[in-house]
């Protein structure tokens, strides 16, 4: 009877002393931290213009994401007889980026970039059109925060194809076209999940 006891009392005694976490330590049940795999971030500087710029980042694997932007507005510009023009635009992007320090959550990340872009007004009897095409590459970093904010900026060189064709209302038409380098420049804020 006592062996049948003590054997008990060391199967009931087992499980308890199992589940005990050892000194210093938490009993409680750690939960798998997971990263975020979507960031859509928008560009505060867009919205001076006023215009609309946002960009959808995907998680494609640990260290590589992909990304479309999209944007569209109005810009106004003061000709040289000081009247002001306002030009409606839209573009359409994408990014491939390469974390190579940290990760899609927060890291150093490097990448390439193409942009389309759209502008269409009127200025005196006068349509005009102009489209555009960016492709460069960049350096950059982004950091999400614990509750999900997102900071992110990228800087680097890219080259700008462009061209331009306006016409009047008695048929007349000019057409330009050129291509230069500029700088590429992103500053975004969002939420990533």
């Amino acid at each position: 009877m006592k062996k049948i006891i003590i054997t008990l009392m060391f199967l009931v005694a087992t499980p308890v002393y199992a589940q005990t976490a050892p000194y210093g330590q938490s009993n409680e049940v750690q939960q798998p931290t997971t990263d975020p795999s979507v960031s859509i971030t928008i560009s505060p500087i867009h919205l001076v213009l006023p215009a609309f710029e946002v960009t959808a980042e995907l998680k494609v694997a640990p260290k590589i994401g992909i990304a479309g932007v999209i944007g569209f507005g109005t810009i106004t510009v003061e000709d040289d007889y000081g009247d002001e023009n306002t030009f409606k635009f839209y573009e359409l992007g994408a990014q491939f980026r390469y974390y190579a320090i940290g990760s899609f959550k927060s890291g150093l990340h490097f990448g390439v970039e193409t942009t389309y872009i759209h502008v269409s007004g009127e200025i005196d009897d006068v349509q005009g059109v102009g489209t555009g095409l960016a492709i460069g590459g960049f350096v950059g970093y982004k950091h999400t925060f614990s509750f999900g904010l997102v900071l992110e900026g990228q800087i680097g060189y890219q080259v700008v194809a462009y061209n331009a064709h306006a016409s009047d209302d008695n048929g007349n038409s000019d057409s330009a076209s050129d291509s230069k380098g500029s700088i590429l420049l992103n500053l975004n804020i969002g939420y990533s999940f």
